[in-house]
């Protein structure tokens, strides 16, 4: 509420304006009127009211000690409106010195420079960041330009126009511009993002330009350090934000990966990880020039200090020589060495899993063979062995082939079958290795026997089949070898 006094020597009861009340402390009111002088502790808006002839004796030091002068005798019409304007004019001030101490705590409380520059370059207001990062007063720096503020000479070598020419920018485009900008701040250049924005009067004519600099040097000396420290790494290392797009990567991911960092930089880390790997237990395997190599990875979520997810780390390890052992070991426990045929380990798995339908086996048995490896050495047999393999996997490709040991081996052929169809299986793995067995001095005796256990019933153990197939191989055997038999109850 604005306070107002009359004197009650004027002749003048207004009505009260709105948002106005009387006081009779003169001292204490906003606005006075008075035909004589205003108290000395008066901080209001003194309006004196005197007579024509009094204000011609007024000298020019006593017209300025007040607001505005009204002459006497009261024209109550005139004086009620003039101070109905008086008041609008009060309130105005009043909320414009709120509104700019609002202003002035606002950019002071804000840790970026904040500055308002006139058309012709001139800093109308700053905040104290700004006056921080000059080493200058607001005195010193309200009314001068960009060239004194920061100690810039224009005419020398490395001057650089590109604060000032970015005000001329954002003018032209008349909105809000953005801006990377490295200024020298003391010794040190500083690297800025401003945003500028053009200032309009009551008109819509633009009368200068407000601008907010955020000192980004040290996100990105940051920045450069996580570099420094990924590129110290000696394993493959990517970082991406919360949105899974990649930020960071070092050279050892480039060249382990053959990815370039033009390429994989923007790119979503979990769209590249299902595209580049193939999962197999527990590891992930890609071909690098034909050859496969397997990977592991760490990958950690990274927080702030509230706990919030802004991002993640992928550490990837080169498994290859322990995937590949891996492989070797299990291989060997489950194939043949020499012929790289199933073992009874893997008959045995492959007996549980299989489904539980009718099946029929073959058991394959060389004639002569001890004979073989006694004159010609156990690498001849080896031949022989590895031969008979290879045929096995030429006749039945679709079946489970197995080595029992020494010069045994088992067929097994789970699926839909006739007689008539096994027997002639049996006799082109004969013919086929008696037309190879007689082709070699060496080998020329060898022969193979085959017992056929048609139709097995899968709810026997498996051991009892495997049996009575030997039993029928022996009585081939027993009837001259070279043949195949099948089993007789």
């Amino acid at each position: 509420m604005i306070k107002i006094y009359i004197d009650p020597e004027l002749d003048f009861q207004p009505k009260l304006p709105k948002n106005t009340q009387w006081t009779d402390d003169a001292a204490a009111a906003e606005i006075l009127l008075t035909p004589g002088k205003a108290p000395a502790e008066c901080t209001g808006h003194v309006i004196a009211c005197r007579n024509q002839d009094a204000v011609k004796h007024m000298d020019k030091v006593e017209i300025a000690a007040y607001h505005d002068i009204w002459l006497l005798p009261v024209i109550p019409t005139l004086w009620q409106a003039r101070l109905d304007k008086l008041v609008e004019w009060v309130s105005e001030l009043n909320t414009a010195r709120i509104e700019k101490s609002w202003l002035e705590t606002l950019i002071d409380s804000m840790p970026d420079m904040i500055w308002f520059k006139s058309l012709d370059g001139l800093h109308m207001k700053v905040n104290q960041a700004f006056c921080k990062a000059a080493g200058k007063t607001r005195k010193m720096i309200e009314g001068r330009d960009h060239y004194f503020i920061w100690n810039v000479d224009p005419g020398s070598a490395d001057h650089d126009e590109t604060c000032v020419n970015s005000e001329a920018e954002v003018i032209k485009a008349n909105k809000t511009c953005t801006f990377n900008e490295t200024l020298k701040i003391g010794d040190q250049k500083r690297h800025l993002l401003t945003y500028k924005t053009p200032i309009h009067d009551r008109h819509g004519q633009i009368i200068g330009t407000v601008g907010v600099a955020h000192d980004i040097t040290n996100i990105l000396n940051l920045s450069m350090e996580i570099e420094i420290f990924l590129e110290a790494m000696p394993f493959p290392i990517i970082m991406h934000n919360e949105k899974g797009i990649i930020t960071h990567m070092n050279q050892k991911f480039a060249d382990f990966f053959h990815e370039r960092k033009s390429d994989i930089i923007g790119v979503n880390y979990w769209d590249w990880k299902s595209w580049f790997f193939t999962h197999d237990a527990g590891s992930l395997g890609f071909m690098d020039d034909d050859e496969q190599k397997f990977v592991s990875v760490r990958e950690t979520e990274l927080r702030d200090i509230f706990g919030n997810v802004f991002g993640g780390l992928a550490v990837f390890s080169d498994i290859t020589a322990e995937k590949n052992l891996e492989i070797t070991i299990r291989r060997n426990a489950s194939e043949d060495h020499l012929t790289g045929l199933a073992n009874r380990h893997a008959l045995s798995e492959y007996f549980q899993k299989m489904d539980k339908n009718v099946f029929h086996l073959l058991y394959l048995d060389l004639d002569n063979f001890k004979a073989v490896n006694d004159r010609w050495g156990h690498e001849t047999g080896d031949m022989a062995l590895r031969k008979i393999a290879s045929v096995m996997r030429e006749t039945f490709p679709n079946d489970f082939l197995a080595r029992l040991g020494g010069d045994e081996f088992l067929v097994c052929i789970a699926r839909d079958i006739g007689d008539d169809e096994l027997a002639a299986l049996a006799a082109k793995v004969q013919a086929n290795l008696s037309t190879w067995f007689g082709s070699l001095e060496k080998l020329s005796d060898v022969s193979l026997s085959i017992g056929i256990r048609p139709a097995c019933d899968p709810e026997y153990p498996l051991e009892q089949l495997i049996h009575e197939a030997d039993q029928a191989m022996y009585a081939a055997k027993r009837n001259g070898k070279a043949q195949a038999k099948v089993w007789e109850p």
